[in-house]
């Protein structure tokens, strides 16, 4: 399976990883795995109009409505997330990464 992550989800966990990584790998190991890593997903682009969406939306956090309104906007088929009340208001499936197949 190939996993879809919105901009704002998918730079920063990429970026994290690379910062926790640094820290235990060499420089060319590192973009070998961060290479490795985008082969199994893609980073969709958050633009405004899904800011503009997510503000107005009335989720209880902003950073889930950003990730719900681009998981929308590209026929994401679920959401997947350790904090399934952050998605309450979601026309979205989620589910917690125990829970998908």
């Amino acid at each position: 399976r190939r996993f879809r992550l919105s901009q704002g989800d998918g730079t920063g966990m990429i970026t994290n990883i690379a910062y926790i990584l640094r820290k235990h790998t060499s420089s060319t190991q590192l973009l070998s795995l961060l290479d490795s890593l985008l082969e199994l997903m893609t980073v969709l682009p958050t633009d405004r109009d899904v800011i503009e969406e997510a503000l107005h939306a009335g989720f209880s956090d902003f950073e889930d409505a950003v990730q719900h309104f681009t998981a929308k906007r590209y026929g994401v088929d679920v959401i997947i997330t350790r904090d399934k009340t952050g998605f309450a208001q979601s026309a979205l499936p989620v589910c917690h990464p125990s829970e998908w197949q």
